[in-house]
């Protein structure tokens, strides 16, 4: 099993019992060239935005730097869905402390759901990864714009800030950068 899977599985304290092989099929699905993120059995919804119709899959869910692995099987039948993370939009999630924490991932083309851990700082600390990984996203997007104005580039990076998706101290680094101080 991969460093960054045992990792995971540490930090979000995912029970391998009756899972091990279903983590280790998934984590082999992962390139080489990823980093995987989170990694856990859960049930998952993925809801097409062309069709709003759900669909139930129950396996393990992983979340690399690159895109985003929904490996399931039942009976007979085994597959695997992949979403880019560069088409990330947005993440949600419920955790009253009490049950399982409730995650939805909106994407470009589709929305996922998945369950996570009964423990709700395991849910915190995967919320702020995913609104890293996001975030990390968007200035990179922002900042591979082809304009040449500082001065829009700037306005680009004050909305990541004000709609939270970068810090302050990010948006001072970058408007710094881009006025050349």
């Amino acid at each position: 099993m991969r460093a960054d899977t045992e990792r995971c599985l540490k930090r979000y304290k995912v029970n391998m019992f009756g899972n091990k092989k279903a983590i280790e099929a998934a984590d082999a699905v992962v390139g080489q060239d990823e980093t995987i993120i989170f990694i856990a059995p859960s049930n998952i919804i993925i809801t097409p935005r062309n069709t709003n119709k759900p669909k139930l899959m129950v396996g393990v869910f992983v979340i690399s730097d690159k895109t985003i692995y929904v490996c399931h099987k039942a009976m007979w039948e085994t597959g695997t869905e992949k979403f880019q993370t560069c088409d990330l939009e947005r993440v949600g999630y419920t955790a009253s402390g009490m049950g399982a924490s409730k995650f939805e991932l909106t994407l470009k083309d589709a929305s996922i759901g998945f369950i996570v851990s009964y423990d709700k700082t395991v849910a915190t600390d995967l919320y702020n990864e995913i609104n890293e990984l996001i975030s990390q996203r968007s200035i990179n997007n922002a900042g591979s714009d082809n304009s040449n104005d500082p001065t829009e580039q700037i306005r680009k990076f004050k909305s990541l800030l004000d709609d939270g998706i970068i810090t302050p101290e990010e948006f001072d680094a970058k408007k710094k950068e881009l006025l050349g101080l």
